[in-house]
C-alpha cells in the first residue's frame, strides 16, 4: 500500500508498482489506476494511528514479559561509557499534561540517542506520589489514598505508553510504598544522628473551626480556609527542622561547578545569598520584660543616619516570647496582627516601645512589619525611608517622619562622621569600628537560606521515626530494625481536628524504644520534598533491601555505580526548593560514605513552560471560554460584546482556559507528530507556545513523508522482484545524471549525520528537525527518479534517516525500520546494542566516504 503526498492530500495507490513522483509538483505517474484521495487527518486516522497501536501494543508486551521475568536492576557495565538520563518524576494525578509530554519526550531523545551511540544507559521512571491531592480525594470522594494513588498510577503508565515512551520500568519506584519510604525514615535518623534534623516551635496555618493545620494551598487569597470557610489563623506548633543552613557555604561555593543554566545558577546563588555586615544594637528606651535591645543586622552602615524607626517581623522574638511586656494598650493589637494569616507585607502595627539610634540618640519608634523577613539574620531592620522604597511606603502609610541622613553623595546629620562620603567603603569601615569601640556593634555573617521545615500534619506522607517518652528528656529515634514505620491503613480522614494520626491510639502508643517506658509516636509526616531530594539515588539501585544503595566500594569487579546523574530534565519552576534540597541530602549522603559525588546532577535542562493562548474580554478582563468566542479571519471576537478579545500567551491552567489535553492532540495528529512539535519548534530552554495548528502543516507531513519513502522503497523492490529485473540497484548501470544524483545523495547523508548527532549533542533538537526535514526533501527528490531510488545507496540513506529520527520518532522509525531494513529486529530492541544497529550503521559508513568505517562507528557508538 503506497499513500504519496498529493497537494497536501495522499492517493492511495491500489497497486504495488508506483514508478515515478514527481516532487517539484507533487504528482503522480503510475501504470497503476484506481487512486482514492484521502486527507492528511484521514492518514493519521486509518493508517498511522494503526501503527501506533501496533508499536504500543508490543512494547507494552515486551515491558509486561521482562516484569514478569523480575530481571535484577543492573549496575552500570564499566566497559560502556555511561548515561543516567532522568526526567523528574511526577505527582500521579491521573492525567498527562502537555508539560509531562514535552520533558518526558526531551528525556526520551535523549536516552535514546545515547543508545545509538553505545552507552550503556537507565532512563528510569517513578512516582511522587505522597502529598495532599490524594488525601482531599479520600475526603471528597470516599476513596483510599492508597487506592486512589495506585489507580491514577496505572492510569498514567497507560498515557504514557500511547506517547510512545521507553522507561527502565524495572527501576519503578513510588515514594508512597512502604520499601521506599523506609529508606526516607532511614535518611532522616541519619541526618538526626548528626545533629541536622531538630525540633523546634515554628508558625503554620490553623483553621479555627475545624481544628486542623493548613497547607498554604488550603488558603484562599482572603486568609479563608478551604473547608470551613473561617479566617485562617497564625499558630505556632513545634515541628522538625533539616539543618540546611550548616550546608549553605558549600552549596553556595559548589555552583561554580555545575554544569547548569546561569539562570538557575543564579537563582540559586540569590536564595542561598551569603551576606556579611555588622549587628548593631539599639537600646530600648523601656525595657520589654528581659529585653533591653533590639539588635539590626545591616550590610550598610551609612543608612543608620537616615534611621526613621525599627521593625521587627512578625516571630520575632520581642513579640513572640514577650508579647506580655509590651504597653497594655499596643499589646491585643500586636497579637492579632502576628496571628493574622492575611497580613499583607506593607501592613505593620506599633509596638508601643522606642528604641535609641547608637550613634545619634534619635528616639525612634518600634514597628511590627510584614514585610521585614521571618528567620532571616536578626528579624530585625532599621527603617530608612530616604533610602529604601519599601521603607519610604511604610513610613508614608504610618506617618513615621522621615530623617535625612545623606545630601549630594555625602553624609549629613552624622555628627563626628557629617560630610564623609556615602558610598565609600572607608566610611563602613570607619563606622564599624566605631560601633565595635564603643560596644553596641559587631561584625556578623548570615546566609538567607532558611532551615528546612518538613513537618506536615497530614496523613498521607512519610511518617517521621520518632518517639515522644516522658521518661527521656529528648525525642527517641525508632531502631533501623524497627523501619519501616508504616502509615495505617484503616484511619477516618475528616479533614477535621488536627493530623489524622494522632487520633489512632494503636498506632500512637508505644513503649520507648529507649526506656521501654510507655511513649507516643511523633504523629506528623515529612515534607513531600523529602521524599523527592533522594529518589535519583534509588533508581541505581531500587530493589536493595539491605541498604539504601550499594557503595560503589562494594560493587562486583568490572561494574559500578550510575551516579551521579548525567543530565536532569525538569521545569525551571523546580530551580530553588527541589533542586536546593536534592543537592543538600545528596551532599550529606557523600559525607555519609554512601556516594562519591558530591553533586547529584552534572547536567541539568531546565526545560521551558508550555504556554497556550489566552483570551480576556477587553471590558471585564476576564479570562474567556472557547464557546464565549467566534473567530472572523483569525480574529478572536467576544460573543457577548461584539469586540475583539484580547489574546496573550500564559501558562497552561484550567483558570485561564487555555489549557490542551494531550491525549486529544495525539489522537488527532499522532504521538510521533505532537512530540517532534514540541521538541522542534523551540529550543527546549525557553517557554513553548503552544498553537496545534503548526503540527498539520509541518510536523505531520514529515511524518507521513518518512512513511512514503519507506513504503516506495519496499514497493520499487518488490517490483523489480516480481519482474525479474536482477539489474534494478546496480549502481554501475546508472547513467551519468543519475550517477550525479547518487554521489550528492550520499554528500547530503554524510553532513545529515553529522549535523544531527550535534545538534543532539547539544540538545538542540529544533535544529535536528530541522536538518531531518531538508534530508527528507532529498529522498523525495530522489524518488522522483526510479533508478535512484532503487539503488544501494538510497536503501543505506533510508537506514540512515530511521536510525536519526528514531529518537524522536519511534512509532514510525519502528515501521519502516521493520517494513524496509529489517523484518525482524526492532530499532527498539536494538538501539545502542550489537545485534542489528551496527549492521544498519555499517551499510551507512560505507556510503559515507570519505568516513572509514571506524571512524564512523566510533562516532556513533563511541
Amino acid at each position: 500500500m503506497v499513500w504519496p503526498l498529493v497537494s497536501g492530500t495522499l492517493r492511495h495507490c491500489a497497486g504495488p508498482q508506483l514508478q515515478v513522483l514527481r516532487y517539484g509538483v507533487r504528482t503522480v505517474a503510475s501504470r497503476d489506476v484506481g487512486y482514492e484521495e484521502i486527507s492528511l487527518d484521514k492518514f493519521y486516522r486509518q493508517v498511522f494511528h494503526t501503527v501506533e497501536k501496533k508499536w504500543q501494543t508490543r512494547w507494552a508486551a515486551e515491558r509486561e514479559a521482562m516484569l514478569k521475568e523480575k530481571r535484577p536492576a543492573k549496575p552500570h557495565t564499566s566497559a560502556k561509557k555511561k548515561s543516567y538520563i532522568l526526567a523528574m518524576f511526577p505527582y500521579p494525578s491521573g492525567r498527562l499534561h502537555l508539560g509531562h509530554v514535552r520533558v518526558y519526550a526531551i528525556s526520551h531523545t535523549l536516552a535514546a540517542y545515547k543508545r545509538l551511540r553505545g552507552h550503556d544507559v537507565i532512563h528510569p521512571m517513578g512516582w511522587d506520589s505522597f502529598g495532599l491531592p490524594a488525601e482531599n480525594a479520600a475526603i471528597d470522594r470516599g476513596i483510599a489514598p492508597h487506592e486512589w494513588t495506585e489507580r491514577n498510577i496505572e492510569d498514567m503508565k497507560e498515557q504514557l505508553d500511547k506517547v510512545g515512551l521507553h522507561f527502565n520500568w524495572e527501576r519503578e519506584l513510588a515514594t508512597h510504598r512502604p520499601e521506599y519510604y523506609k529508606w526516607t525514615q532511614w535518611l532522616f535518623l541519619r541526618l538526626h544522628e548528626h545533629g541536622l534534623a531538630y525540633q523546634t516551635k515554628a508558625f503554620v496555618n490553623w483553621d479555627p473551626v475545624d481544628q486542623t493545620v493548613l497547607a498554604n494551598e488550603q488558603v484562599d487569597g482572603e486568609g479563608r480556609a478551604w473547608r470551613s470557610g473561617a479566617m485562617a489563623e497564625r499558630r505556632e506548633l513545634r515541628q522538625w527542622f533539616l539543618k540546611i543552613s550548616d550546608y549553605s557555604q558549600e552549596l553556595y561555593k559548589g555552583l561554580g561547578q555545575l554544569d547548569w543554566p546561569a539562570n538557575v545558577r543564579k537563582m540559586q546563588k540569590e536564595w542561598i545569598g551569603p551576606s556579611k555586615g555588622t549587628v548593631l544594637k539599639f537600646r530600648l528606651e523601656e525595657s520589654a520584660g528581659d529585653v533591653d535591645s533590639v539588635d539590626i543586622y545591616t550590610t550598610m552602615l551609612r543608612d543608620v543616619f537616615g534611621t526613621s524607626f525599627v521593625a521587627v517581623s512578625r516571630s520575632h522574638p520581642l513579640v513572640r516570647d514577650h508579647l506580655h511586656s509590651l504597653p497594655e494598650k499596643n499589646r491585643e493589637k500586636v497579637r492579632e496582627f502576628c496571628s493574622a494569616l492575611n497580613a499583607q507585607p506593607s501592613e505593620g502595627i506599633d509596638t508601643g516601645l522606642t528604641a535609641i539610634n547608637p550613634y545619634t540618640g534619635h528616639r525612634l519608634p518600634v514597628y511590627v512589619a510584614g514585610y521585614v523577613h521571618e528567620g532571616y539574620a536578626t528579624e530585625a531592620i532599621m527603617g530608612v525611608p530616604s533610602q529604601n522604597n519599601a521603607d519610604n511606603a511604610f513610613a508614608e502609610q504610618y506617618g513615621v517622619p522621615v530623617v535625612v541622613g545623606e545630601e549630594d553623595g555625602k553624609l549629613v546629620n552624622a555628627g563626628e562622621f557629617t560630610g564623609l562620603e556615602f558610598d565609600s567603603k572607608d566610611t563602613n569601615k570607619a563606622l564599624g569600628r566605631h560601633a565595635a569601640g564603643n560596644g553596641f556593634g559587631s561584625p556578623a555573617a548570615f546566609s538567607r537560606l532558611r532551615d528546612w521545615l518538613i513537618s506536615r500534619q497530614r496523613y498521607w506522607g512519610t511518617p517521621i521515626p520518632m518517639v515522644h517518652c516522658s521518661s527521656c528528656p529528648e525525642p527517641v529515634p525508632v531502631p533501623d530494625d524497627h523501619l519501616p514505620v508504616v502509615l495505617p491503613p484503616d484511619v477516618q480522614l475528616e479533614g477535621r481536628g488536627g493530623s489524622p494520626l494522632s487520633k489512632l491510639d494503636d498506632w500512637v502508643n508505644v513503649p520507648c524504644p529507649k526506656c521501654g517506658s510507655p511513649a507516643r509516636r511523633d504523629t506528623d509526616t515529612m515534607d513531600t520534598f523529602m521524599d523527592s531530594s533522594w529518589y535519583f539515588l534509588r533508581f541505581a539501585d531500587p530493589h536493595n533491601d539491605k541498604e539504601l544503595i550499594l557503595k560503589e566500594s562494594a560493587m562486583a569487579p568490572g561494574t559500578q555505580s550510575f551516579l551521579p546523574v548525567d543530565t536532569y530534565i525538569g521545569g525551571v519552576e523546580h530551580a530553588i526548593l527541589h533542586l536546593l534540597y536534592a543537592r543538600f541530602i545528596h551532599r550529606f549522603a557523600n559525607k555519609i560514605g554512601l556516594v562519591e559525588s558530591k553533586e547529584p546532577f552534572k547536567q541539568l535542562v531546565a526545560q521551558g513552560i508550555v504556554k497556550g493562548k489566552t483570551y480576556t474580554s477587553a471590558e471585564t478582563g476576564h479570562y474567556l471560554k472557547p464557546e464565549e468566542l467566534q473567530f472572523e479571519d483569525d480574529v478572536a471576537i467576544e460573543k457577548a460584546t461584539g469586540k475583539q478579545a484580547i489574546q496573550d500567551w500564559d501558562k497552561m491552567s484550567k483558570s485561564k482556559h487555555n489549557g490542551v489535553d494531550p491525549l486529544e492532540v495525539m489522537a488527532r495528529y499522532g504521538a510521533d507528530a505532537t512530540r517532534m512539535y514540541l521538541l522542534g519548534n523551540t529550543d527546549m530552554l525557553q517557554p513553548f507556545k503552544w498553537d496545534d495548528g503548526n503540527i498539520i502543516f509541518g510536523f505531520a507531513k514529515l511524518v507521513s513523508r518518512v512513511w512514503q519513502l519507506g513504503q516506495l522503497y519496499s514497493d520499487g523492490q518488490k517490483a523489480a522482484a516480481a519482474s525479474g529485473d536482477h539489474s534494478s540497484g546496480d549502481e554501475s548501470r546508472l547513467s551519468a545524471d543519475d550517477m550525479k544524483r547518487v554521489v550528492e545523495l550520499e554528500e547530503t547523508m554524510r553532513g545529515s549525520v553529522e549535523f544531527v548527532a550535534d545538534s543532539f549533542d547539544k540538545l538542540r533538537t529544533p535544529a535536528a528537525i530541522k536538518k531531518i526535514f531538508k534530508t527528507v526533501d532529498e529522498l523525495m527528490v530522489a524518488v522522483a527518479h526510479p533508478q535512484v531510488c532503487t539503488t544501494a545507496t538510497f536503501r543505506r540513506s533510508l537506514d540512515a534517516l530511521v536510525v536519526m529520527l528514531y529518537p524522536l520518532a519511534p512509532h514510525l522509525t519502528e515501521e519502516v525500520w521493520q517494513g524496509t531494513i529489517s523484518d525482524l529486529s526492532s530499532v527498539h530492541l536494538h538501539a545502542g546494542g550489537r545485534a542489528c544497529l551496527p549492521a544498519c550503521l555499517l551499510a551507512c559508513a560505507l556510503l559515507f566516504s570519505p568516513f572509514s568505517l571506524s571512524s564512523f562507528l566510533s562516532f556513533f557508538l563511541s
